[in-house]
């Protein structure tokens, strides 16, 4: 069997939690080589995605591209209330001291200096894996199919030259 060096396998994998994304691509390469860019929050399953491209592709350098979307929202808002309230006081004090009538808005207080700000909550990525693993899976797969496809009309046009040339 004559295989393609070069190929491409995109696969996307969804649930009510998370999207995810995996794109491959292969060159020539004497040996087996796999660079894998994924989500640093995803970095533990980072050898379970090799071992998906290893048990389709045994030769080539193969990039692969990891996309994590979470639908379910992993940050929060967290309020200083100490300092919110500091603020409102000093705005009333200020408004007093200047004859102004006006105090500050929820937005105005928002949009203050640490009065709000996001905290972000660490993935649990055993949630993640069996998704991120079937779409890697999936990716791997596709990527072999068109490296095989490729390779046969490789096979198929060396063949028609070889058959041209005894014909010389």
């Amino acid at each position: 069997m004559v295989y393609s060096m070069t190929g491409y396998g995109r696969a996307e994998k969804k649930n009510d939690a998370a999207r995810f994304v995996v794109e491959m691509r292969s060159v020539n390469h004497r040996f087996s080589e796999i660079a894998i860019r994924m989500p640093r929050e995803l970095a533990a399953l980072e050898d379970q995605v090799r071992k998906c491209v290893l048990r389709h592709i045994r030769r080539g350098r193969v990039d692969v591209f990891v996309t994590m979307q979470l639908t379910a929202p992993c940050s929060a808002l967290e309020v200083n209330w100490d300092l919110a309230l500091q603020y409102k006081k000093t705005a009333e004090q200020l408004a007093s001291m200047l004859g102004e009538s006006e105090p500050l808005s929820v937005k105005d207080m928002m949009l203050l200096p640490d009065v709000v700000r996001v905290v972000d909550e660490d993935v649990d990525v055993a949630l993640y894996s069996a998704l991120l693993l079937e779409a890697a899976e999936e990716s791997a797969l596709l990527l072999a199919q068109m490296r095989e496809k490729e390779g046969q009309a490789l096979r198929h046009d060396i063949l028609n030259r070889l058959d041209e040339m005894k014909a010389w």
